[in-house]
């Protein structure tokens, strides 16, 4: 029997780990999507963008076995303005970082605290992408995806896509029944923006307040952002990362008071009567994680949330490193560290125990 040959996704992913599939589709055109279900039949199948939020557990020996479907679809246009809105349609394929630059160069406000985020359009809803005090959610009218499911094209409006934090109906659905049997492609997002004069600014956030210069506007809100990340972010052409690699951790209020009273500097926000959003570059920062490498993967010296790669760290060295953190943290704080990125993985036991592996840690501490 032929073994089918290997594709190589290491360009698709922004850690550029070594990474491999056994067949890959370019949708490029709105045309192909009335194809899909002649090409996609009942096989699995996983839907990429730009892998700037993908962790992927596939190796030349065991490669992912769905069909890679490489969402390309690109196009800008404005849809209308009216009661003080500007609603833009953005396809999935485009680059989310040149689509805030585009809506700033024409005067549009709303997506500038989201400057400089990497990936493409397409990914931005599913994670629920967020920085400096504005989430994604609150800025699209509608999503048109293809169904898998359904086989056809669905509206859905953005009080339907169950948005929370870095969570949607699109990540939800692909946690709960795998990544590799997506049932939605995204073709475009629809944006709910502003004229510049009528934009709702958010400068409260740690950094741009104190750096803004008179009358605060989008294109200067940006350049600060801007810079903050620049600041505090690596380099990806140097140092190849998927951005923050951990989400800061929701807790009970009553482990939190616990906390305190044995970490007074531990920072708390978002608290409410039943809970407190901790800050997860804190905890591993204290933990001694901060620079921190095995093999090379490593942490970011200069931001204890950001998993780097130092030039030829493997799927094992990322793996092996994110295990030592979490486990690391719940000894020392009793909270387990989730990941951020969406771990595509052809070893289905790794990643369930890099999501949920609390049984490991209470048979080891027993």
């Amino acid at each position: 029997m032929t073994k089918p040959s290997l594709i190589k996704l290491e360009q698709f992913n922004g850690l550029k780990l070594k990474s491999y599939c056994t067949s890959l589709k370019k949708i490029n055109k709105l045309s192909i999507i009335n194809e899909l279900p002649d090409i996609v039949g009942i096989k699995p199948r996983l839907v990429l963008g730009h892998g700037s939020n993908i962790f992927f557990l596939s190796t030349k020996k065991k490669p992912l076995s769905s069909l890679v479907l490489l969402n390309q679809l690109k196009g800008i246009e404005k849809i209308e303005e009216k009661n003080k809105k500007i609603f833009i349609r953005c396809y999935a394929g485009e680059n989310w970082n040149d689509f805030v630059s585009w809506t700033l160069n024409r005067s549009i406000g709303g997506l500038e605290n989201l400057t400089l985020i990497p990936g493409s359009v397409g990914a931005a809803p599913v994670q629920n992408i967020g920085a400096y005090g504005v989430e994604i959610c609150n800025r699209i009218s509608s999503i048109n995806a293809w169904d898998f499911k359904l086989k056809k094209t669905v509206h859905i409006k953005a009080k339907d896509c169950l948005f929370g934090y870095r969570n949607s109906i699109f990540k939800q659905q692909m946690l709960e029944e795998g990544w590799q049997n997506t049932r939605y492609l995204i073709l475009y997002v629809d944006f709910k923006l502003w004229p510049e004069k009528n934009s709702p600014l958010i400068t409260s956030y740690s950094g741009i307040n104190e750096a803004l210069d008179g009358q605060p506007t989008p294109k200067k809100i940006s350049k600060i952002v801007k810079k903050i990340r620049t600041h505090k972010l690596p380099d990806l052409s140097k140092l190849p990362n998927i951005g923050s690699f951990f989400q800061n951790p929701t807790i009970q209020s009553s482990l939190a008071k616990k906390l305190k009273k044995k970490f007074p500097t531990i920072p708390e926000f978002e608290k409410t009567s039943c809970s407190s959003k901790l800050s997860a570059a804190w905890l591993i920062e204290k933990a001694n994680f901060k620079g921190y490498r095995i093999g090379d993967a490593g942490i970011y010296d200069k931001h204890s949330l950001i998993v780097v790669n130092h030039g030829k760290a493997c799927t094992y060295d990322v793996m092996k490193l994110t295990k030592k953190i979490q486990k690391t943290i719940f000894i020392k704080y009793g909270i387990w560290l989730i990941p951020e990125p969406n771990i595509i993985s052809s070893y289905e036991k790794i990643a369930y125990s890099l999501m949920n592996p609390m049984s490991q840690i209470y048979t080891q501490r027993g």
